[in-house]
């Protein structure tokens, strides 16, 4: 509470300002965005002290490869805060500070069978462990996009862990957690809506990396074959929310770390919701799943019947994110499978292309083109083609194929020809109508335009 304002006015005065408009943010005017590094301070200093007053505890190499890994990931996310950093440069930071953490010996390296049983991941602890981190990092970069909702979001999931491993978790562990908890309801204080201060990256990147650290921390032996799976269910928002908004950049053709108002918490404020009320029932949603978290590990179940409970539950999950972002579950499935159908069949106009270049390389005449530029419009499903030059003051046709007057259910692509960067001569192409498109014409242009201008010289 004390650092916020100080992190506050320098945010303004070093620019590192949030506008709102085409990113995740709702805000109309802009927000200082550098309250992560208020809580990152909050964070480390009561740590260290706590560290340098328990020297030969077990948990101190792996405490301080988290506040290591933390403070790198944290440095980039100042930097992104202020400069902007490239996707790239945050993700290298990322796997470096998560190789940091499994060199300390924080590593997934075995995955319980919900039906009983160990598998020891062996060789793939490695990429299991960065995968882990880096995913959940990001996860909760990504639902920083209202409010308060990252801050309260990361408590709640903290006090899962805590009491999913309670009495097998390491006293240090634990003490590590309080610091965390006591920064982020301090910043909530000027971060609940209206906010006046975001955390940015430099916040959610760290609060995320730390989750991830700790839970691997917290649930490592956990005995049976539940407590580890669950931890991971604890996160189960944050990477509901990521997964949509990857497949949903993914489906748009966008890049999938282009921010968008598209996320969960977007769809509840077009629906008329108010900030707070919209809030609270991602803080309810994260609450009533702690409590049965608990619930399950408490209450010792069997491994098939809790399953069989958590399958009951991702169904009424699914049903609400359905809601929520008004999805149609089918409809979506069909578009996948489109878009897979228009992957496979541009790929093969692509070979189609390359196999007409391979055919006509060291052809030199037009009636020797002519028989490969036939095969060329019949494998391409074309209905007309019409091929016509302009060196003279009338053009001349040279090639036709079936009738490209006939326009009735029909569409229709025309093209010219460049020969030296000037245009000599123009290309028709016709097609059913409600047919596939005409994929890969830009590459059907150039290479019609490369060998066609050598039969007109």
């Amino acid at each position: 509470m004390g650092l916020t304002p100080l992190f506050r006015k320098l945010a303004s005065k070093l620019n590192a300002l949030d506008h709102g408009g085409a990113g995740q943010k709702e805000n109309l005017e802009p927000v200082p965005r550098l309250g992560g590094a208020a809580i990152f301070f909050a964070f480390v200093l009561p740590l260290l002290y706590l560290l340098l007053n328990r020297s030969g505890d077990r948990f101190q190499k792996e405490i301080a490869a988290i506040l290591v890994g933390s403070f790198l990931v944290f440095a980039i996310g100042v930097y992104d805060d202020i400069k902007r950093a490239s996707v790239w440069s945050r993700l290298a930071i990322e796997f470096a500070a998560a190789l940091l953490v499994y060199s300390a010996g924080i590593r997934v390296t075995s995955i319980a069978n919900p039906f009983g049983g160990i598998l020891q991941l062996g060789w793939l602890a490695l990429p299991a462990t960065l995968l882990w981190i880096v995913v959940i990092t990001n996860a909760v970069n990504f639902i920083d996009g209202l409010d308060g909702l990252a801050a309260g979001t990361g408590i709640l999931i903290l006090v899962t862990i805590v009491l999913l491993n309670w009495g097998r978790i390491d006293p240090l562990l634990i003490l590590a957690v309080f610091p965390l908890l006591g920064a982020l309801l301090g910043f909530l204080v000027f971060n609940f809506p209206p906010a006046s201060i975001f955390m940015g990256d430099s916040g959610s990147l760290f609060l995320g990396f730390f989750l991830s650290s700790f839970a691997i921390s917290a649930s490592t032996g956990a005995p049976g074959s539940k407590i580890a799976w669950i931890t991971i269910l604890a996160f189960s928002l944050p990477l509901l929310d990521m997964v949509y908004a990857v497949l949903r950049r993914w489906y748009r053709g966008l890049p999938i770390y282009a921010a968008d108002k598209d996320h969960l918490h977007h769809k509840l404020l077009e629906k008329g919701m108010a900030k707070r009320k919209v809030l609270f029932n991602f803080y309810g949603a994260n609450l009533i799943l702690m409590l049965i978290l608990v619930f399950l590990v408490k209450v010792n179940l069997k491994p098939l019947p809790m399953f069989l409970i958590l399958f009951i539950l991702s169904l009424a999950a699914f049903a609400g994110f359905q809601f929520l972002s008004d999805l149609n579950a089918a409809d979506f499935v069909r578009k996948i499978f489109r878009l897979f159908k228009l992957f496979r069949r541009r790929r093969y106009y692509s070979y189609l292309i390359n196999r007409f270049e391979r055919g006509v390389e060291k052809k030199k005449g037009l009636d020797e083109i002519r028989t490969h530029l036939d095969k060329l419009f019949k494998d391409y499903s074309l209905t007309a083609v019409e091929i016509r030059i302009e060196v003279s003051s009338q053009p001349d046709l040279i090639y036709r194929f079936g009738d490209v007057n006939n326009l009735e259910s029909a569409t229709r692509i025309e093209f010219p020809l460049l020969g030296e960067g000037i245009s000599c001569g123009r290309v028709i192409l016709q097609k059913q109508l409600g047919d596939e498109y005409i994929l890969c014409i830009g590459e059907l242009a150039d290479i019609l335009s490369k060998y066609l201008s050598k039969v007109i010289k």
